[in-house]
């Protein structure tokens, strides 16, 4: 276009030479407005939704996030060239308070329309929308503590909202503060169903869940404000259970309002096929996005006191663990995008404000060991997207085990272990007489699984000694050595290789203190997982329990010369065994560690050694068959039972990996001959 709009004005400056003629100024202005014409910008229409020419500032409404830009925020969006080329068509669903008129107003922008603008039940929209052709449902969520805030600003700032308070007891003194708490104990003295409950406005107990349950029947309800006001008490505490239903098989995307640039970043390659260049964190100029404030004053919750956020979080515990489950899945999200891109989208600053803005769930587990059980599947393989399994190019993680007759478990183990970030494992099989070379069959060919089973005997050092030196042929970094009753993952973090970027290269390996879970009271076994059936262990106290001398080893490959049980017994000189708060620790723990407090943060070690009473004598009965040292029920299981304490930190993991288990029941499994198999 460029190359006919200068042949056109060449044509003008020759028809438009002296000659005196009217015509032919005449002519030379149509040829004029001809080149005007064929330089509109059609010829620079967006190719799978290129970006806008123009761009909105936007600056994190929650200050202790790492500000994207210093533009001050603006209101309003401008079209882009373009703008009228065919939309690609998305199902975005607005939570109130979750940045959802930010978002539907930088929609056009980027090329996009959606089905639905109103706050509507994601269940019956996503209903609706699935006769259309869609390419992306989704919705934003927030952390709960901002989210209270917001939406009782909304309430007393906006014109909508000082419209529906108008002529009703919201609290209006004047102090946000003393003003919140009113509203807040308004909610926990009872059952607030209805308009006037509310004051007109939000009610805001687990609102964010509400939208998740929800169903009307109609997605284009007669009240743009569905959600607002329940009418049932039964709406007041959603079913979790639900939730993660309509959240694992119902959306694609659930964005998160603290990571909201990330969030586009995900929403442009799932609409364009492409990523932009600013999400990468090698870019110095970050893309800039709308934040309509609605006319709401700057906050932020760590403003507010200790005992008005307790009372929030007493209103939120369904939106808390709603919220942890959806962040958990999103940051998986970015860091397989990360993986398979080779960039990093997710840079260090935002993950640590992140990290920052929303630390205090990790410590709601009180509350949420209150909940409703999860429901036995959350997903099926019909419903979701079954990746294959997978081996990582360059492992960087692995887990090696011996085996021996745990075909019930392997299953669990190892999806559990890919989930937080292990690459590959090596095992070895000690005889196993049961299905567990089969259950493991898939991972093998897959190349995930390294199995050696030659059934040569072999003792323990020996063989972690030969993994050791494999995993050190691979080229993996970070080895772990223990059992398969064991489950390694970061306290607060979503993936163990974030961890371990902290250690530096003087770190030859990490001592993990081994947490000892019960039998939490089952006598028999059943087929939930393992992590969810057992959630108490013994306190961290315990003369058992709290050794430095009950470790199991995270290896600096490269660092370890020789090798004990579960221990590294010699490192390379300059090279140290520490804690996992960088603490040195001696090389022969088992002898010299009995004395060391244990350390329980950071990297945590699950050892579900008792399991229920029937497992725990099959086991038995199975280590006095080989020739190991048999356990009492009441030594290792019946006394912490009774004095011990629930830990439920693990259970951050529980629906992604229900949903990975529902994906690898689906896998055609090649059977096996393993003999006759041991009754378990």
């Amino acid at each position: 276009m460029k190359r006919l709009t200068l042949a056109l004005l060449l044509l003008a400056a020759w028809v438009h030479r002296p000659i005196g003629r009217r015509s032919m100024k005449r002519l030379t202005l149509a040829l004029l407005l001809l080149a005007a014409w064929v330089h509109r910008p059609i010829g620079l229409r967006r190719r799978l939704g290129a970006q806008s020419v123009q761009k909105s500032a936007w600056q994190p409404s929650l200050k202790r996030l790492a500000p994207l830009t210093q533009s001050k925020p603006t209101q309003g969006t401008t079209s882009a060239p373009g703008q009228d080329s065919p939309k690609v068509v998305v199902n975005f669903v607005h939570i109130p308070k979750a940045a959802g008129t930010s978002f539907l107003s930088e929609m056009p922008r980027h090329g996009l329309s959606t089905v639905t603008n109103r706050e509507a039940c994601l269940r019956d929209a996503y209903d609706m929308a699935t006769a259309q052709s869609i390419m992306l449902h989704m919705t934003m969520v927030r952390s709960p503590r901002a989210h209270f805030l917001s939406m009782f600003l909304e309430c007393a700032y906006d014109g909508w909202g000082q419209a529906v308070t108008a002529n009703t007891l919201f609290p209006r003194s004047g102090n946000v503060s003393v003003d919140f708490e009113t509203w807040v104990d308004h909610f926990l003295s009872g059952e607030r169903l209805g308009a006037d409950a509310a004051f007109g406005c939000y009610n805001p107990q687990n609102l964010q869940t509400r939208a998740f349950t929800c169903s009307t029947g109609l997605w284009n309800h007669t009240s743009k404000h569905v959600l607002h006001l329940p009418s049932s008490a039964d709406a007041l505490v959603p079913p979790l259970d639900r939730a993660l239903e309509t959240l694992t098989n119902r959306l694609d995307l659930a964005g998160l309002v603290e990571l909201y640039p990330e969030s586009w970043c995900l929403v442009e390659l799932r609409t364009k096929g492409q990523l932009p260049s600013s999400c990468n964190c090698t870019n110095a100029q970050r893309a800039q996005h709308e934040h309509i404030t609605h006319g709401v004053p700057k906050h932020h919750w760590s403003e507010l006191s200790t005992r008005v956020l307790e009372k929030v979080d007493r209103l939120s515990v369904v939106d808390a663990r709603l919220y942890m489950v959806a962040a958990n899945m999103f940051l998986r999200r970015i860091s397989k995008v990360e993986q398979t891109l080779g960039v990093r989208i997710l840079c260090d600053d935002r993950r640590a404000a992140f990290e920052a803005e929303t630390g205090y769930l990790s410590n709601r587990t009180d509350q949420i060991t209150a909940l409703p059980r999860f429901s036995q599947t959350i997903v099926t393989s019909e419903h979701r997207n079954c990746s294959p399994l997978a081996v990582t190019a360059k492992p960087r993680l692995a887990f090696g085990a011996m085996i021996r007759n745990e075909a019930p478990y392997l299953l669990e183990w190892v999806e559990f272990h890919l989930l937080v970030g292990f690459d590959i494992f090596y095992l070895w099989d000690d005889g196993s007489t049961d299905a567990s070379l089969s259950v493991i069959q898939p991972y093998v060919d897959a190349g995930v699984v390294l199995l050696d089973s030659t059934r040569v005997k072999a003792s323990q050092e020996a063989v972690y000694t030969k993994m050791v030196r494999q995993a050190n042929r691979d080229g993996v970094e970070w080895l772990m050595l223990s059992d398969v009753d064991v489950f390694v993952f970061p306290e607060r973090a979503m993936s163990l290789r974030d961890v371990l970027t902290g250690f530096n290269s003087s770190v030859g390996a990490i001592g993990l203190c081994l947490s000892q879970f019960d039998h939490n009271g089952r006598m028999k076994r059943d087929a939930d997982p393992v992590i969810e059936r057992f959630v108490h262990r013994r306190k961290i106290d315990d003369p058992f329990n709290g050794a430095m001398a009950r470790t199991s080893s995270l290896l600096r490959v490269k660092n370890v010369v020789r090798m004990g049980i579960h221990h590294p017994v010699e490192l390379l000189d300059g090279t140290h065994f520490v804690d996992v708060l960088g603490s040195p620790l001696p090389l022969w723990p088992y002898a010299k560690g009995k004395d060391l407090p244990g350390v329980y943060e950071v990297i945590l070690a699950n050892h579900y050694y008792c399991k229920s009473y029937e497992e725990f004598k099959t086991k038995n009965a199975r280590n006095q068959k080989w020739g190991s040292k048999i356990s009492t029920w009441s030594e290792r299981c019946e006394h912490p039972w009774q004095t011990g304490e629930n830990d439920t930190t693990i259970l951050k993991f529980l629906p992604e990996l229900k949903s990975r288990l529902a994906c690898a029941h689906s896998r055609k499994q090649t059977p096996r001959e393993q003999g006759k198999p041991e009754d378990r």
